[in-house]
């Protein structure tokens, strides 16, 4: 299911690359993307209990928030000090984010994707019984908005 996961994401990344990539440098563009070979992964895990997953994500949220950091100043465009300040601390990180005005820092970077398994109802039609029924179903939901410390903090994880 991870494999699939990852496979499925960079396959969509790379199209949607694609796609931006036509016009007038579109050769020059699919070469470099092709230069790049994009792609992703995907983690799965079993734990003994509860706990046991809750630490994982409550640290997994805490070096979220350092690397998105790194990440937006990585990122940035148009800054040639960048290489220097990638070897510094948070603090200096963040202070230049702050002066170059690219604070807040986007939802992923600050707060990391946290996905769950979601239930609903769903109506539909029973062919058998010739009626329509009610049933729930499942799916998998990115949480928007919510930070998982603080979801952890409100014991809200599930």
């Amino acid at each position: 299911m991870t494999t699939l996961a990852a496979g499925h994401v960079t396959a969509t990344w790379v199209l949607e690359l694609a796609n931006l990539c036509h016009g007038k440098n579109a050769t020059k563009s699919l070469e470099k993307l092709l230069e790049l070979a994009p792609h992703f992964d995907c983690r799965m895990a079993s734990f003994d209990s509860f706990e046991e997953a809750r630490a994982l994500l409550i640290w997994r949220a805490y070096d979220c928030s350092v690397n998105g950091i790194s990440d937006a100043v990585y990122h940035s465009e148009g800054f040639s000090g960048k290489k220097e300040l990638m070897t510094k601390g948070m603090g200096e990180k963040l202070k230049w984010l702050k002066d170059a005005k690219r604070l807040p820092l986007r939802p992923h970077q600050a707060f990391g994707t946290y996905f769950t398994r979601v239930k609903f109802l769903k109506e539909g039609w029973n062919p058998v019984k010739k009626e329509n029924v009610t049933s729930w179903r499942s799916r998998i939901d990115r949480m928007e908005g919510t930070p998982l410390l603080k979801l952890a903090k409100a014991d809200s994880l599930l």
